[in-house]
């Protein structure tokens, strides 16, 4: 069962959600995707034995779109939760969409030469976030022939 909320408590008055199984890349397996309904409540109910493929199943993504028009998704992997022995698997997973969540605008700048049919990156820069930074920079390999674009 996933229970779905905001984090201002609001009423999901949108009850559609869109659910896609997401299988192990070595499965081969391709991604299912459904079209649902949330109930009253906003719970989804998918029965173990609704999940095709269960024992290949690495995570479960939904996406949901506010009565705005803003698109909330994630993944349903956390705590190898997917991973596990069916009778292991808990029986309610709540999942909190952010209504209102920090945006911000970065602005990256890469200058580059263009000579002998190659491009030569001279320079890269980007503005600062206020969002934590997973890596610093981008990295530019030395030259790239044009033929490569």
């Amino acid at each position: 069962m996933l229970k779905f909320k905001t984090d201002e408590n609001s009423k999901l008055k949108n009850k559609s959600i869109k659910i896609q199984f997401v299988y192990d890349f070595d499965s081969e397996l391709n991604d299912k995707k459904i079209d649902t309904v949330l109930d009253k409540k906003s719970i989804l109910k998918i029965p173990y034995q609704n999940i095709p493929h269960l024992d290949k199943l690495a995570s479960i993504r939904f996406e949901y779109i506010f009565d705005n028009g803003e698109k909330r998704y994630g993944y349903i992997t956390e705590n190898q939760t997917i991973n596990r022995r069916t009778k292991e698997l808990p029986n309610q997973i709540t999942i909190t969409l952010i209504e209102n969540p920090k945006k911000e605008i970065v602005y990256r700048i890469t200058k580059a030469l263009y000579f002998d049919n190659k491009l030569k990156i001279i320079s890269t820069e980007k503005t600062d976030s206020i969002f934590d930074i997973y890596f610093d920079r981008l990295t530019f390999k030395d030259s790239y022939e044009v033929s490569d674009f």
